[in-house]
């Protein structure tokens, strides 16, 4: 039974590499990077081929941010009703204002949208990761997410969530977090590893106690 930890749109497995130390680097933690896209139409067609290359089991506990988070919940529902751990994600389309995916398409990579979501300049690794992010892909999530009919609460054993208060892409107050935190904004793995370890832990701790 692993954790797998799902990235962000526009991030790698390396978004989690202080998540995964201020959690001790247990040796079941596992943060995965994209799989190809070509040839998936849909985010439930990523999921299916994500599940497949990873060899993710009933047994494994899906945690997401961002995008990663909203392809563990369709995970989650092909393997039979999975519990899912989102940071700064959501399970339903309505959680994004229409407005910010517009913004996102218009302004991705420019400087003013990576200080929204949390990078402190250009040398960051958030800006990093997306400066060397496949244009193709993004692209490719952005019109996905545009046809995302989402996941509803009865396909998902549980969703267990953590969010910013300042989170200007998917706005707090449109989904119902376990835990918020004040001075978050969108990437949490990035601003918060020690709180966003801390809660990922403690829910682990939860699903393997049922």
């Amino acid at each position: 039974m692993a954790v797998l930890l799902l990235p962000g749109m526009g991030a790698n497995a390396r978004m989690y590499a202080e998540v995964l130390a201020a959690a001790g680097n247990p040796s079941d933690w596992r943060a995965l990077d994209w799989t190809d896209h070509r040839g998936c139409a849909t985010l439930p067609e990523l999921a299916g081929r994500m599940q497949e290359i990873h060899a993710i089991g009933t047994g494994d506990i899906l945690v997401g941010s961002s995008l990663g988070g909203m392809v563990a919940c369709e995970i989650a529902a092909q393997l039979n009703r999975r519990p899912v751990v989102l940071i700064g994600s959501c399970h339903r389309p309505d959680a994004i204002p229409t407005r910010v995916l517009a913004a996102w398409a218009a302004g991705w990579m420019r400087p003013g949208m990576l200080r929204a979501l949390g990078a402190k300049g250009r040398g960051s690794l958030l800006a990093r990761m997306a400066a060397e992010s496949d244009p193709a892909f993004i692209r490719w999530s952005l019109r996905a997410l545009h046809g995302w009919t989402g996941v509803p609460a009865s396909a998902l054993a549980r969703i267990h969530s953590i969010h910013g208060l300042l989170d200007p892409l998917i706005p707090c107050h449109r989904v119902r977090p376990d835990r918020i935190l004040v001075g978050g904004g969108h990437f949490l793995a990035l601003s918060h590893p020690r709180q966003v370890a801390d809660f990922i832990m403690k829910k682990v701790q939860e699903i393997r106690s049922i």
